[in-house]
């Protein structure tokens, strides 16, 4: 059955990134993403992209760091070293030590997460992941960190930043939706404060943006990015 052309065309304009990906969800069932022709999702298996694997965090990095660009909040971004003045997100880690005494020698437990609020006290900032339910806590290899970069993909898509990946724009509204992003960075634009009850709005977004450059081929962290317990 032959398919009518606005079909066709919606289908030779999916994105190849992700082709052949295995089904996280499916596990060894799907052979592999297969786009569909105007549905986000897999002709195999029919899952979501999402799914089927993630992008890296270095461009995970990038696309938050290409949202807060232009912002009051690009003091959160660094410049890339030797790429096109694109800004990625100066993502925070923290890693907690822990001591077991539990044994006869005294060992240490050492807990990654790949996401923590910048710029906090180690107090504070355990606090705030105490808050989140164990099984999202954003734990470096656990599901609650594939979690935590799945509703990434999906609540900041690049079409939504980016006219060169939207498809169907007429030439007179890629200006059009730039000015709307510009706008939007402005007026909507927000990226929230973890301060105890009285103790917010430090206004710490207002700081000047930071022009320090850095190496594309590894994500950035913020100073303090280790928190030892």
């Amino acid at each position: 059955k032959a398919e009518c052309p606005a079909v066709l065309q919606m289908s030779e304009s999916q994105p190849q990134v992700g082709r052949g990906v295995p089904c996280l969800r499916c596990r060894g069932l799907c052979t592999g993403f297969e786009p569909h022709s105007w549905r986000k999702i897999c002709k195999s298996c029919k899952c979501s992209q999402e799914e089927h694997g993630l992008s890296s965090e270095l461009d995970d990095d990038r696309k938050i760091g290409r949202l807060l660009s232009g912002s009051r909040y690009s003091s959160l971004t660094a410049r890339l070293k030797g790429g096109d003045g694109g800004r990625i997100y100066k993502r925070n880690r923290m890693i907690v030590t822990n001591p077991n005494i539990s044994g006869k020698d005294p060992t240490f437990d050492t807990i990654t997460y790949e996401w923590a609020p910048p710029g906090l006290a180690q107090k504070l900032a355990m606090q705030y992941m105490e808050l989140i339910p164990k099984e999202l806590q954003p734990v470096a290899g656990t599901d609650g960190a594939w979690q935590r970069r799945r509703r990434l993909a999906r609540q900041l898509p690049l079409h939504d930043q980016d006219p060169a990946q939207c498809r169907g724009l007429a030439e007179g509204e890629h200006g059009l939706m730039e000015e709307f992003v510009r706008s939007y960075k402005a007026e909507a634009l927000g990226v929230g404060e973890v301060a105890l009850p009285g103790q917010g709005g430090g206004g710490k977004e207002e700081e000047k943006a930071q022009d320090k450059s850095v190496d594309p081929s590894r994500a950035p962290e913020a100073p303090n990015g280790a928190l030892e317990s």
